[in-house]
């Protein structure tokens, strides 16, 4: 008896896998086929697997760390390793960061793919609008709908049902960034900078604006949302400086 329980001393039955997350049994199993959790020969699954899904889909489902690990996981469809998003995103916190990274490979696995399969469309040749929304930092579905009606960028659109679904075309939405000569690089909006600055935000948009600084995005109601790279940042900070 000490033999099969040190054998599978990191292996549980559903019913504690279902405790674990939270869930019910019947979910529990589900759970098991869809995530690629590991079982044994005797249904019972990996504990460290249970907790780690745990963690990424609560990382997943999260507003604030959700937008983080969609960002992260475009950046690094535009190029960038894991090394250069840690070094680039250490601002953010070690913490914060770490559990948005540790999440991008189940976000893109498993997490964003049922919003492709329901239509048969190939999750490596699109995004997500959230997950646009989540790179340029904005909220407003409505400036990805204008940069479409520009030829910015290009929709795959799905209607069904009654319901309309959207999607970006991923060279596209590369070409646009590479235009505002923001592809690949970590951006910044105005209240990130005033936090990480101590300047306020409406004199970081003034200077912007006075100085041609960073990217202007223009929403729906002629308001203006101003992205920077880290060199905008020092840029904004010396002219601060210099009034």
């Amino acid at each position: 008896m000490e033999l099969l329980d040190m054998k599978y001393k990191k292996f549980v039955d559903i019913e504690v896998a279902a405790q674990i997350l939270g869930v019910s049994t019947k979910t529990a199993r589900r759970y098991v086929d869809k995530y690629g959790l590991r079982s044994n020969g005797y249904k019972m699954i990996n504990e460290g697997d249970l907790n780690d899904l745990k963690d990424n889909l609560r990382v997943c489902k999260d507003n604030d760390l959700g937008k983080l690990v969609k960002n992260l996981f475009i950046l690094e469809k535009e190029g960038l390793t894991i090394d250069e998003l840690v070094s680039a995103c250490r601002y953010m916190g070690k913490e914060r960061m770490g559990r948005a990274l540790n999440a991008i490979k189940f976000y893109a696995d498993y997490y964003r793919t049922p919003f492709f399969d329901r239509f048969g469309l190939n999750p490596e040749n699109l995004f997500l609008p959230s997950e646009v929304l989540a790179r340029l930092k904005i909220r407003d579905f409505h400036i990805i709908r204008n940069l479409a009606e520009e030829d910015s960028i290009a929709l795959e659109v799905v209607n069904t049902r009654g319901r309309t679904w959207n999607y970006i075309y991923k060279e596209s939405f590369f070409k646009y960034l590479d235009f505002k000569g923001i592809k690949g690089r970590i951006i910044f909006t105005s209240r990130e900078i005033s936090r990480l600055t101590g300047i306020p935000v409406n004199r970081i948009d003034k200077i912007a604006l006075s100085k041609e600084i960073g990217v202007k995005l223009r929403g729906t109601h002629k308001n203006s949302i101003y992205l920077f790279t880290i060199e905008d940042l020092r840029s904004i900070r010396e002219h601060d400086r210099k009034a």
